[in-house]
């Protein structure tokens, strides 16, 4: 569970923007690699 300590912080500062930064690449990724 604790795999990752460094990501902990960075998650626990900003969740909504990892999250978000995220959603976005995996749909440039999804867009690209999937269609």
């Amino acid at each position: 569970m604790e795999a990752r300590p460094h990501v902990r912080p960075a998650r626990d500062t900003s969740e909504p923007k990892i999250q978000r930064l995220f959603a976005q690449e995996i749909g440039k990724l999804v867009e690209r690699s999937g269609r």
